[in-house]
This record gives structure tokens, sequence and C-alpha cells, in this order.
């Protein structure tokens, strides 16, 4: 221990520096990124031009990917998403703060609608028609936005369905970790998780459609009354380990208590999701596969990543769209879900 601790000693100073360095790299970086701010032009570059636009799109995902290897870079990204003061704010929308605010406020009216539990049958339609890329060219937001805004929309257009197909993707997948930070928590941001979605579905090219479930509310009454009988059984049953009888021994009540909160887990593991794909139901799909997973008793860490390989793999040549699309789901479904059963502070039917 003593030899262990010198060499700690000696080589204390020599970590220091190498740490004061990695952050003085990462400040200099992020005062290079709002020196040039949010306009491409600025480095000489026409987002109306696909081969332009991949280009710096190309060089700022591997900046991003470089950067954000610690969580204060993930926590500059995250208030970059929210309010853009470089050009990695509008990395996924070619570079267009018009562009980003336009797609925030189809979003603000989609979550609205979300929201509105009376009027969600009524709307079904409309809700389904906004949460899916087509179509976007020609709707009346899109062609008020004006003609550079509407020729970089097209040129993104044009590389997700071609050259620009394979970065665009790892350009979604870059930015996942910190799309996860706006799920739960002081920083939910439900808003620009379905601003993400939207952008996402065009940028992928996907042809599997996103909709709404419209017996959702119904769904998660059910699943919030059992949930509130297990915690009540597990309540009941702590207590009684507390205060053992003849007939109701500790042990017995232990053994019991170890299978209500199993039950629990998995319960919780199938909560309803609003959004989920047409046609297939992934997300379903994923959560079902997820709760299999947990039953079979393998561990989540280790024996897990051979099952979602398995699972991804059966995709074929959608796998990269609908992998993406489904953990957007889940983030968004989550945070639709955890607002309103948290709402008055605590799940309530």
């Amino acid at each position: 221990m003593s030899g262990a601790r010198q060499y700690l000693q000696q080589h204390l100073p020599s970590r220091d520096a190498l740490l004061q360095q990695v952050r003085d790299t990462q400040r200099d970086f992020q005062l290079w990124a709002t020196h040039i701010g949010t306009d491409p032009l600025k480095l000489f570059i026409d987002t109306t031009r696909p081969t332009q636009l991949l280009y710096l799109q190309t060089i700022m995902l591997n900046l991003q990917i470089i950067y954000a290897q610690d969580s204060a870079a993930t926590t500059w990204l995250a208030e970059q998403e929210a309010n853009a003061s470089t050009l990695f704010g509008t990395l996924r929308y070619g570079f267009s703060p018009a562009l980003k605010q336009a797609l925030h406020q189809e979003a603000d009216a989609l979550l609205n609608g979300l929201g509105d539990v009376t009027n969600l049958a009524t709307r079904i339609g409309e809700l389904n028609g906004a949460l899916n890329h087509q179509g976007f060219a020609d709707k009346p937001w899109m062609k008020a936005l004006k003609q550079p805004v509407q020729g970089t929309f097209k040129a993104l257009g044009e590389l997700a369905s071609g050259a620009g197909k394979a970065t665009l993707e790892s350009i979604l997948l870059a930015w996942v970790p910190i799309d996860s930070r706006m799920a739960l928590g002081k920083q939910q941001n439900i808003v620009a998780l379905l601003r993400t979605l939207l952008i996402g579905q065009m940028l992928l090219g996907s042809t599997a459609r996103i909709a709404v479930d419209q017996q959702v509310f119904t769904k998660l009454k059910q699943w919030i009354r059992e949930w509130q009988v297990l915690n009540k059984q597990i309540s009941d049953t702590r207590r009684s380990w507390l205060y053992p009888t003849a007939y109701n021994t500790r042990k017995s009540n232990a053994s019991h208590l170890r299978v209500l909160e199993e039950k629990l887990r998995l319960h919780e593991l199938s909560i309803p999701a609003l959004l989920d794909y047409q046609n297939s139901q992934y997300a379903k799909q994923l959560q079902d596969e997820i709760r299999l997973h947990f039953q079979s008793g393998k561990t989540m860490a280790k024996d897990w990543l051979t099952t979602a390989k398995r699972w991804i793999d059966g995709l074929g040549g959608i796998a990269g769209a609908i992998t993406w699309g489904v953990i957007m789901l889940n983030f968004i479904n989550t945070a639709l879900t955890y607002r309103d059963l948290t709402r008055d502070g605590d799940f309530s039917a």
C-alpha cells in the first residue's frame, strides 16, 4: 500500500497537468465554436448545395465525437441544442436556425395535441400526419420560410436518400446521450424530443409510419391501478415483516416480498406507450424483449447486448432508422407518461 501511495503522489502533478490541458482544450473548443456562431457562410459553406452541406456535417460530426467524451462536454452540447449559439446546435437541421425554429413550433403544436386527452380521438389523423415527414415540403409553414431555408431542407432530403445517409444516421446517434437528458428530471424538454423525432424521420428517410395509440389512456389507467395495488401489497408485506406473527413469519414475508417486487419491476417494464410504429409496433417489440430478458434471469449488462443484436439483425435494411426511432420513441413515451403520472406529485389515476 505504501508503494502504491508513493507512486500516486509522484504522478499526481503530471495527472493534474494533463487534466488541465484537456480542460483548456475543451474551453478553446467552445470559444472557437462560439466565435464562428451559427452562420455556415462564415466558413464559406452554402447549405443549399448538398455536397457542401455534407462536407460541413461530416467535419462537425467528427469534432463532436472527439469533444463529447465527458459529462461537462455533454452538458454544453445540451445547452447548444436548447439555445444554439454555435453550429453544433443546428447540426441536425442543416445548420439552419430558421428550420429548427419552424420544426420547434410544429413540435410544440403537436405536444399540445398529445396532451389534450378529450380531443385526441378527433385529432388522431392530424397528429399522425404531423408525426411523419411525408409532405413536409408542401406544408404551409415550410412554404412560408425563406427560399434559402427551403433550399437547405431540400438538400437534406437529397442527402438522406443518397450520399449522406450514413453520415446523417451517425449524427442522430451521436446526439442520443444528449437527448436522453431531456426525458426526465429538471431538464425534461418534450418539445425538443418531438422536434428531434420530426427531423430524424426525414433525415433517415424512414417509410415506417409512427402513430398515436388511441387506447393508450384507457391502458394507462389500468396500468396505474395495477401499479397502485402492487405497491399497496408491498407496503403491507413490509409492515408484516416488521411485525411478524406465529402464522405470518418473517421468513415467509421476505419470500413473498421478493415475489411482489419482481412483479412490480415486470409491471414497470410494460408501461403503455402513446407512440409506436403503426404496422409492426417496434417499440413494443423491444419492450417485450427487455421484459422477457429480465424474466429469464440473465444479467442485463452482460447478456443484453446479444439479445439486442439479434433483434436489430432481424430488422434487416431498416435497422438504422428503426433502432434510432425506437430509442427516441422510448424517450418521448417515458417523458410524456411520467409528466402525466407525476403532475400531481405522485401517481394517480
